[in-house]
């Protein structure tokens, strides 16, 4: 867990610590992983479903402030900043579609598995971007 300041009211930190993992912080990691959208339903369903799961030492967070701006997520050593474990999913969705989604999203996670190390996924929010984080 370490934190640079960068200037311009900019600050990154490398494994953000609990006391500053918010729900604002914990909404813009979720919405990442959007292109699921038609598995694992609407921003609200994926914070609930992630935040379960979530690997906070393969991510790196930029803040404005106290507020969370972007993030910038790592996937190595075979594993990403995402793993929620069957019983999230299917408490989340009930049996059925928790297992099809469930499937869906590990299957879409195996497929960089031999990468030794992959940036996972990027974020800025738009009115963040252009102004050097």
């Amino acid at each position: 867990m370490s934190s640079k300041d960068c200037g311009q009211g900019i600050r990154i930190s490398l494994n953000p610590p609990a006391s500053e993992r918010s729900a604002a912080l914990l909404e813009l990691v979720a919405s990442g992983r959007g292109s699921l959208d038609f598995a694992l339903g609407d921003t609200r369903c994926r914070v609930r479903l992630l935040a379960q799961g979530l690997d906070w030492s393969r991510m790196v967070v930029a803040w404005r402030g106290e507020r969370p701006v972007g993030y910038a997520q790592m996937r190595f050593a075979g594993r990403g900043p995402y793993q929620p474990g069957w019983r999230v999913f299917l408490t989340e969705y009930g049996k059925l579609r928790g297992v099809w989604a469930g499937l869906v999203f590990h299957v879409a996670e195996l497929w960089n598995w031999r990468s030794t190390f992959y940036f996972y996924g990027l974020k800025v929010l738009p009115r963040e971007r252009r102004q050097g984080i």
